[in-house]
C-alpha cells in the first residue's frame, strides 16, 4: 500500500514540475509549507517552527524523495497558525501547502498532487456512554 501511495504522489508531482521545467526562464524553487499533523509531517524538536532537515513525518519523507529525484528545487516550512500559511500559499506564486483536505470549496484554489494517503476518521465512545451523535 505505501509502494503504491509513493508512486501515485510521485506521478503527480511529476506532472505538477513539469510545468517548472516547461519555462523558459530560471527554474523556480518551490516553498512547501505545513501545519504540526502527526504522523504525516511534525518539527522534530515538537516546536511550533522548523524547516527543512528539520521536519519529519510519512508525508515529509514522501515529498522529500519525490523532489529530490525529480530534481526539483525546494524547501519545506512547519509553522502555525494554519491561517497564515494558507494565506502565504494563496498570495505567492509556487508556494504549497501539504498536508490538507481537499474538499469542493478549495478544489479551484490549487493544483491538486495526491492522495499521499488515506485520512479515515472515527469518533470512539465506551459501550454504556450517553453520547447520542446525529449524523
Amino acid at each position: 500500500m505505501f509502494k503504491r501511495l509513493c508512486f501515485l504522489l510521485a506521478s503527480c508531482t511529476m506532472l505538477l514540475v513539469s510545468s517548472v521545467f516547461a519555462a523558459p526562464s530560471e527554474r523556480p524553487s518551490l516553498v512547501l509549507l505545513t501545519e504540526n499533523f502527526p504522523p504525516y509531517n511534525m518539527a522534530k524538536n515538537g516546536k511550533n517552527f522548523a524547516q527543512n532537515q528539520n521536519l519529519e513525518g510519512i508525508a515529509v519523507d514522501i515529498l522529500r524523495e519525490t523532489f529530490e529525484r525529480a530534481g526539483v528545487d525546494y524547501s519545506m516550512t512547519l509553522r502555525f497558525p494554519w491561517q497564515r500559511i494558507y494565506n502565504l500559499a494563496m498570495d505567492n506564486p509556487n508556494y504549497g501547502v501539504f498536508v490538507t483536505a481537499r474538499v469542493p470549496e478549495r478544489e479551484h484554489l490549487f493544483k491538486w498532487v495526491g492522495p499521499l494517503g488515506p485520512d479515515d476518521w472515527v469518533l470512539l465512545a465506551r459501550a454504556n456512554s450517553p453520547i447520542q451523535l446525529a449524523t
